[in-house]
């Protein structure tokens, strides 16, 4: 049988895991409120525009831009569905396959990410990169590494095999 105390955080792990929820909940805030201020796009429409700007022909399939923006995808369409109405982006039937459909960055949507990058560069630089200075960046860098090389195989396995619920945190006594 499992030790009760297996199933919590301790306090130096509760407060890493607690620190990291809260710091990034602040910062997309922050950023995403900064660029709409400054731009009119949210953080959500310019990681779209991004992710479409670096694909080949500015081009891609929806169910990998959801992919790559953590979407599902019923929550990329109606994210796009707005960005279509702003002519940020078309939908395209993808050529070699008539049942696809393509993600596509119009020539406008193009002009609004080239205006809107600077401004997102030197939030992130404001409310991120200087605030950790280089040494940070390179830590923290290296610690989201670890965490991403685990496989999802490896991360789904662990979350259904837990007893406790995927958010349980406690401190130790």
């Amino acid at each position: 049988m499992q030790e009760l105390g297996d199933l919590w955080l301790n306090n130096v792990e509760s407060g890493a895991w607690r620190a990291f929820l809260s710091v990034h909940s602040r910062l997309m805030t922050a950023l995403n409120d900064e660029l709409i201020e400054r731009t009119g796009l949210s953080l959500a429409e310019y990681e779209v525009l991004v992710h479409l700007s670096e694909a080949e022909q500015r081009s891609m399939r929806m169910n990998e831009l959801a992919a790559k923006c953590s979407l599902t995808p019923s929550g990329l369409t109606r994210r796009f569905d707005t960005m279509i109405r702003t002519g940020y982006v078309t939908r395209e039937r993808c050529g070699d396959d008539r049942r696809g459909v393509n993600a596509v960055l119009t020539a406008y949507g193009m002009e609004r990410l080239e205006a809107a990058a600077p401004i997102h560069v030197a939030a992130v630089r404001d409310h991120f990169v200087t605030p950790l200075g280089v040494d940070g960046v390179e830590a923290l860098s290296h610690a989201l590494a670890r965490i991403s090389a685990v496989s999802e195989d490896e991360m789904d396995r662990s979350a259904s095999t837990s007893t406790a619920p995927p958010n349980a945190v406690r401190s130790a006594s």
